[in-house]
């Protein structure tokens, strides 16, 4: 089998669509509650305040009360880290005003806004005290839509990079563009901001995890001291190859949270799914091709589950937890394209970053 014309546009409308509808969730949240955060008293960093609400009840019918969190640097995954740092992640969904007021209400002192709508990226790097926190947006217009579902790849280059992992090393196409031209920039704001003297962090959810990520490599190339990088719902990035490269950049300060329910962080597929799902019956001989084709790996740095619960689990083993959320996905919508309403209704209320609030507030 091969990867045709016809075969790659099925597969392309599939990712559209569902990239698309389950970003429409959050935008349609966005928009009716454009001062959701500013209007209401939060945490800031280094202090505790027990009046927040995590998530309104009417965003997604949240019933976790907000819990207590004091943010502070500490090696290794730090539940009220990722708390606060998801926090930040929704807050770049804001207008660009309200989200520099919150950022300033946090104890920022100086907060600027990196943005370029033809290429599709707004992010936020923002000093504080003793760290700079860079942030980005996820998917908001129908450009970054386009990006998002150009999903295969291209070459990508990395200072450090051995012979062979410059000759092979492959990274989402959508993706890699927007952080090829815009790396430079972005990595001047940082140091301008303090980034060479201070720890950074890198947040991000979605699109704006994977860009984050990125960004974060870049950084940790040329000398930069990462304290951490926190993605929530991130799209896969590449190949093997990449995953190493970003594995030896980032370490053990790369930490990822995946909701159980949330599509995102498993598209596209990685390629040792073709062939358990296809042999189990769930997709097509075309469709496992195409899967392997595209050559996707499980991405480094440490994945944690988060369960509608509030649990939060260690994933040591992508490929079991992978291959059991399609069989559930395939059990539930067995025709994808034909099953696309209910897909609709399905997608948005697993990705939306309120949801991961939600959740993990109410196991902490």
């Amino acid at each position: 089998m091969t990867l045709t014309p016809v075969r790659y546009f099925a597969l392309f409308v599939l990712i559209f669509c569902t990239n698309a509808c389950k970003q429409s969730g959050s935008d349609s949240s966005r928009s009716a509650d454009a001062g959701l955060l500013d209007s209401r008293e939060i945490p800031i960093f280094g202090f505790k305040s027990q009046s927040f609400e995590a998530v309104s009840a009417a965003d997604v019918g949240c019933d976790a009360e907000a819990p207590d969190v004091f943010f502070t640097f500490k090696e290794g995954f730090d539940v009220d880290n990722a708390y606060m740092l998801l926090l930040a992640s929704l807050t770049t969904e804001q207008d660009i005003e309200v989200a520099k007021s919150q950022f300033e209400a946090w104890g920022f002192e100086r907060v600027d806004v990196w943005e370029h709508s033809l290429l599709g990226m707004r992010a936020y790097v923002a000093e504080h005290e003793t760290f700079v926190l860079v942030a980005y947006r996820g998917t908001s217009n129908p450009t970054e839509y386009l990006s998002n579902a150009m999903f295969t790849t291209t070459e990508a280059d990395f200072v450090n990079d051995t012979e062979e992992q410059a000759s092979t090393s492959k990274a989402h196409l959508g993706f890699w563009g927007v952080h090829k031209n815009s790396r430079l920039e972005m990595h001047n704001l940082i140091a301008q901001r303090g980034g060479l003297e201070k720890p950074v962090l890198f947040a991000g959810h979605s699109r704006g995890g994977a860009l984050a990520t990125l960004q974060a490599a870049y950084f940790a190339e040329r000398g930069g001291e990462i304290a951490s990088i926190y993605t929530f719902a991130q799209p896969r990035l590449g190949n093997t190859p990449l995953s190493s490269a970003l594995n030896e950049l980032l370490g053990d300060r790369y930490f990822r949270m995946d909701y159980e329910h949330d599509v995102t962080p498993r598209v596209p597929p990685s390629k040792d799914m073709a062939t358990p799902l296809y042999n189990e019956g769930y997709i097509p001989s075309w469709l496992a091709d195409t899967v392997e084709k595209l050559d996707y790996a499980h991405d480094p740095g440490e994945l944690y589950l988060l369960s509608e619960a509030g649990y939060l689990e260690l994933d040591t083993d992508g490929y079991s937890s992978q291959l059991d959320f399609w069989r559930r996905l395939f059990l539930a919508f067995p025709n994808p394209i034909l099953s696309l309403p209910d897909l609709v209704k399905y997608f948005p209320s697993n990705h939306n970053p309120r949801v991961y609030i939600c959740n993990l507030a109410r196991g902490m």
